[in-house]
C-alpha cells in the first residue's frame, strides 16, 4: 500500500469496505435492519434513563450509528444509546439542571460535545493505551452496582407508582418499599407481559427480535383499548382517554422529522463544570468498547484499532451534538446481534441509521402509545446482563487486594447513587494505594537454613559454611526509587538474622530494570556491608541491568568476582574461597 493510500485510509477508514459486493451488501442490509428494528425502542427507552424526552434516543441512533461506523475500526460495534452512558449522563447532569427541562437537555447535547472531544484528542494522540490504567476489579465492582442501580430506577415506571428520583439512591429504595401497596395493577400488568415477551422470544424464538416484539404487542394492546374507550366525539381524545381511564403513562407525541442541527450551546463556565463529568462518561464508554471489540474479535478475528475507535467515537459524538443527540457508546447486544445476524462489515449500521432515519421521517405516529412501564422492562433485562458477581469473587481468589478493590467500588457506587462518578473514584483511588503499596514492598523471601539443597553433596566439605550465607531471592521486576528503602531494609534485616555471615546471595533472575536511585542504594549500601565485612554476591543478573552496573562502574565497585550466572556457581565459589580463609594460618 503507497503512502497516499494509507493517508486516505487514515482519513476516511470506510474505504476498507468498497469495493462492495452484492452479497456482502446483502448481509449488512439484513444485518442493519435487525439492528435497528432492536435499536428504535431501546434508544428511547435510554433517552428516558438519561432524563430526556423519548425522541432525543431516536436522534441518538441516527447519525451517531453511522458516523462512528464509518470512522471506527470494527465492523460490528453497534453505537448508539446505552444503559450505562445514559446513567451516567443523568448523574453527571443533577446538580445543573432537572431531568426532562430544555436547560437539562441543552447541558445534555453540550455533554456530547464534550465526550467527543475527549475521544477525538485521545484517538488522534494515541492515547489509548491510557485507558488500560483501570483495573479490571474497578470495572467489575462498578458494573455490577450501576446495572443495580440502572434497573431499581426504572422500579416506578414498572409498578406505576407516583414520585421523583431524589439525591440518595438508598433512600429511593425504602421509598419504593414503602410505596408497595400503592401500586398501579395496569401498568404492572404492562410490564410483566413486556418481560414475559421478550423472555419468551428469547427462549422459544431467538430469531425473533424480542424487544421490537415485546414493544409492538405492548403498543397494539394500549391502542385496542384506547379505541374501546373512545367517549363520544367532541369530549375529549383517544389519547387522553386511555391514559386518564387506566393510568397507563405512554410516550405520547413524538415530533416527526430529522433533528434540527444547530450549534449546541456553549458555556465556558459550565466546561469547567461539565468536564470531570465528561472524561468518567468518556472513560466508561470506552471501557465498554473495548469489551465488547475484544470479545466479538475472537469469533470474528478482526484486528480492532482501539485508537482508530477513539477517533470514530470522537467524531460520532462531535457531530451527534450538532444533531441534538446524548453521548453514545458501543452496545454489547446490538454489536452481537450484528455478528450473529452476518454483518460483514460497517455498511450493516449505516443500514441501521437509514432504517431509524425512515422511522423519524414517516413512522412516528406509531409509536405514541408505546407504554412507559414496557421501555423501563426493556431496561431492566438489557442492564441485568451486566451484572455479574462471579468476576468479583474471582478477583478475591486472585488476590484479596482485587478482590477488596471491586467489592470497595460496588459499594462505594451504591452508597454515593445516583453520583456514579463518586464511588467510581474512590474504587480507581483504593486500586492505585494498593498497587503502589505492593510496587514499593519489594518481594524478597529470605531463604531457609535448613533447605534439602543445602544438605546435598555438593558442599558435603562444608556445609555449615553455606549454612550460615542468607540468600535473598527477588521476585520484583523493578528497584526503583519507590521500593529501595524497604530492600535495603530486608536486606539489613536478614543479616541481622546471620551474625556469623560474611557473604550475602541476591537471586536476581526477575529483576529487569534499576534505576539511578537503585544504582545509588547497591553503591552506598556495599561500601557499609564492606565495614562490617559483609560482601553482596549477586546471581542471574539480566544482561540490561548488567549493562547499568557495568557503565556506572557498579560492577567493578563491587568486584566481578561476586557476579554469577547460577545459584550453585556462587555458592561452590563462597564455599571454595571461605575453606582457604579458614584453612590458613
Amino acid at each position: 500500500m503507497d503512502k497516499t493510500n494509507k493517508i486516505l485510509l487514515r482519513l476516511f477508514p470506510f474505504i476498507r469496505w468498497y469495493p462492495l459486493k452484492k452479497g456482502v451488501v446483502g448481509a449488512d442490509l439484513i444485518a442493519g435492519i435487525t439492528i435497528a428494528l432492536v435499536l428504535i425502542p431501546q434508544s428511547m427507552a435510554y433517552a428516558q434513563l438519561a432524563g430526556m424526552p423519548p425522541h432525543y434516543g431516536l436522534y441518538a441512533a441516527f447519525l451517531p450509528v453511522i458516523i462512528a461506523a464509518m470512522w471506527g475500526s470494527s465492523h460490528h460495534l453497534s453505537t448508539g444509546p446505552v444503559a450505562l452512558t445514559s446513567l451516567m449522563v443523568a448523574t453527571v447532569m443533577v446538580p445543573f439542571a432537572q431531568a426532562g427541562t430544555e436547560e437539562f437537555v441543552s447541558l445534555a447535547i453540550f455533554l456530547s460535545l464534550l465526550v467527543g472531544a475527549l475521544r477525538l484528542l485521545m484517538g488522534l494522540f494515541r492515547l489509548g493505551y491510557f485507558l488500560n490504567l483501570i483495573s479490571h476489579p474497578v470495572i467489575s465492582g462498578f458494573t455490577n452496582a450501576a446495572a443495580l442501580i440502572i434497573a431499581t430506577s426504572q422500579i416506578n415506571k414498572l409498578l406505576g407508582l407516583d414520585y421523583t428520583m431524589s439525591d440518595f439512591f438508598l433512600r429511593d429504595i425504602a421509598e419504593v418499599c414503602r410505596q408497595i401497596t400503592a401500586t398501579h395493577l395496569p401498568t404492572l400488568a404492562v410490564a410483566t407481559g413486556s418481560i414475559a415477551v421478550i423472555l419468551g422470544c428469547k427462549r422459544f424464538f431467538p430469531r425473533l427480535p424480542s424487544v421490537l416484539m415485546a414493544a409492538i404487542l405492548a403498543t397494539g394492546a394500549i391502542f385496542i383499548l384506547g379505541i374501546q374507550l373512545a367517549p363520544a366525539a367532541g369530549t375529549t381524545t383517544i389519547e387522553e382517554t386511555a391514559v386518564q381511564v387506566y393510568g397507563i403513562q405512554v410516550v405520547g407525541e413524538i415530533p416527526s422529522g430529522l433533528p434540527k442541527l444547530a450549534m449546541p450551546h456553549m458555556d465556558l463556565e459550565m466546561t469547567w463544570s461539565l468536564l470531570p463529568g465528561a472524561f468518567m462518561v468518556m472513560l466508561i464508554g470506552f471501557m465498554e468498547i473495548c469489551s465488547i471489540t475484544r470479545a466479538i474479535s475472537t469469533h470474528s478475528h478482526q484486528r480492532v484499532d482501539l485508537n482508530q475507535e477513539l477517533i470514530g467515537q470522537g467524531v460520532s459524538a462531535i457531530v451527534g451534538s450538532f444533531g441534538q443527540c446524548c453521548p453514545t457508546s458501543g452496545s454489547f447486544s446490538r454489536s452481537a446481534l450484528n455478528f450473529f445476524t452476518g454483518g460483514k462489515t460497517g455498511m450493516s449500521s449505516v443500514f441501521a441509521g437509514l432504517f431509524v432515519l425512515l422511522t423519524l421521517l414517516f413512522l412516528t405516529p406509531l409509536l405514541f402509545y408505546l407504554p412507559q412501564a414496557t421501555l423501563a422492562a426493556i431496561i431492566i433485562i438489557a442492564v441485568l446482563k451486566l451484572v455479574d458477581v462471579s468476576a468479583m469473587v474471582r478477583a478475591w481468589k486472585v488476590h484479596w487486594h482485587d478482590g477488596l478493590v471491586a467489592f470497595f467500588t460496588f459499594a462505594a457506587t451504591i452508597f454515593f447513587a445516583p453520583d456514579l462518578v463518586s464511588g467510581f473514584l474512590l474504587g480507581i483511588g483504593l486500586a492505585i494505594y494498593l498497587h503502589f503499596h505492593r510496587s514499593m514492598k519489594p518481594k524478597a523471601v529470605i531463604a531457609d537454613r535448613h533447605r534439602e539443597d543445602l544438605k546435598s553433596k555438593r558442599f558435603s566439605s562444608n556445609t555449615e559454611i553455606i549454612r550460615n550465607i542468607p540468600k535473598l531471592y527477588y521476585d520484583d521486576s523493578n528497584l526503583h526509587f519507590g521500593n529501595i528503602s524497604l530492600f535495603e531494609d530486608e536486606i539489613l534485616e536478614k543479616l541481622a538474622q546471620y551474625p556469623e555471615a560474611c557473604r550475602i546471595v541476591i537471586l536476581g533472575q526477575n529483576l529487569k530494570e534499576i534505576d539511578a536511585t537503585g544504582e545509588d542504594m547497591l553503591r552506598n549500601l556495599s561500601q557499609r556491608l564492606d565495614a562490617l565485612g559483609v560482601k553482596m554476591v549477586f546471581v542471574g543478573l539480566r544482561p540490561q541491568v548488567l549493562a547499568v552496573l557495568e557503565r556506572t562502574g557498579l560492577i567493578a565497585l563491587l568486584g566481578e568476582e561476586n557476579f554469577f550466572t547460577s545459584e550453585e556457581a556462587a555458592l561452590k565459589a563462597i564455599e571454595m574461597e571461605l575453606t582457604n580463609l579458614i584453612s590458613q594460618p
